[in-house]
C-alpha cells in the first residue's frame, strides 16, 4: 500500500486507484473509499446484517476503532460476523 511505500521513501501512486478521491490509506480503503462503502452495503443487504450498513457506522478514525465497532454488535454471532468481515476485507 503506498502509505507503506511513502513511510519507507520508495516511489509510488498515493491516489486510490479505484475512486482517485484520496490518498490510499488503510482507513480509507477498508471504510472511506465510496467503492468500497458500496461493497459493504451489498454486503449488509445480502446478510441481513444491519451493522456492515455503512450508513449505520459510528465515525471512526482509525482501521482499529471501525473493526471494534463492526466486530461489536449485539444479537449477531460475533465469530460468524467477526469472520465475514476478515473475508471481505481481505477480498478488498
Amino acid at each position: 500500500m503506498s502509505e507503506r511505500l511513502e513511510a519507507r521513501g520508495w516511489p509510488n501512486n498515493r491516489d486510490w486507484p479505484l475512486c482517485h478521491q484520496s490518498i490510499e490509506t488503510t482507513f480509507h480503503l477498508m471504510a472511506d473509499c465510496r467503492y468500497t462503502r458500496r461493497i459493504w452495503q451489498t454486503l449488509s443487504v445480502w446478510t441481513s446484517c444491519d451493522q456492515l450498513m455503512p450508513d449505520a457506522w459510528t465515525p471512526t478514525t482509525s482501521v482499529q476503532e471501525w473493526w471494534t465497532m463492526l466486530a461489536t454488535g449485539k444479537g449477531l454471532p460475533k465469530k460468524g460476523v467477526r469472520t465475514l468481515i476478515l473475508l471481505t476485507a481481505w477480498e478488498i
